[in-house]
């Protein structure tokens, strides 16, 4: 009895989830009615909001995240031997519903777009092989000209973060007027909590999908 309420949000969930999944299987479905259809609103929205604060409030909800896992996860340990034995259901059904949550909530708020029509297709760019041979010598080619673009440079320029939320807005709206797939409003750019660790680990930056937040 006491698994039922819990069996049945676990049903729903997974149901939800191969909704998702399914619709994600149709690229042109995903195309007008996600990425150009409600998106652009969850998007638009999230960026509203996030754009109150300061600071960047999705690396607050990762370490939050983070952080309730290990809770449980130790909390779990230190009463194992209390556990009776209907929690052997309990437990990984509560486990799997948090999962789910944070899978369907990924989908909406951002994932599904990796099921929509690839950028070369929308803006019909062609998708030809090319040989290892090729893709040595533009690799060259970008090195040579990034070269020869530092040599000519005497000062090297610095941004602030409002600088770039600015710079990155107008370029947007320079591209938005050649392709309405690049429309941004309400842009968020934030810098991240601890640039130090980001910076070590390899990451220039990244898109906080659960608020809207380019970091």
């Amino acid at each position: 009895m006491i698994t039922r309420p819990l069996f049945t949000k676990s049903i729903t969930l997974v149901a939800l989830a191969i909704l998702i999944y399914i619709f994600g299987l149709f690229p042109a479905l995903v195309q007008k009615h996600y990425s150009a259809g409600f998106y652009p609103y969850i998007s638009s929205g999230l960026r509203f909001v996030s754009s109150i604060f300061p600071f960047a409030i999705g690396d607050i909800v990762y370490a939050v995240l983070i952080g309730f896992v290990f809770y449980r996860i130790v909390s779990f340990f230190k009463k194992r031997k209390a556990l009776k034995r209907e929690h052997r259901i309990i437990v990984p059904l509560q486990v799997l519903n948090f999962f789910l949550i944070l899978y369907i909530i990924f989908k909406i708020v951002w994932g599904l777009n990796y099921s929509r029509p690839s950028v070369s297709e929308e803006l019909g760019i062609g998708n030809e092989k090319y040989s290892v041979k090729e893709l040595v010598l533009l690799g060259d080619y970008f090195v040579n000209k990034t070269n020869d673009l530092k040599l000519k440079q005497t000062k090297i320029p610095t941004y602030s973060i409002n600088d770039l939320e600015i710079n990155s807005a107008k370029a947007y709206d320079l591209m938005e007027k050649k392709n309405p797939l690049f429309r941004y409003s309400n842009p968020c750019l934030k810098a991240v909590l601890n640039s130090w660790l980001i910076s070590k680990v390899g990451i220039e930056g990244y898109y906080a999908p659960l608020t809207g937040e380019a970091n």
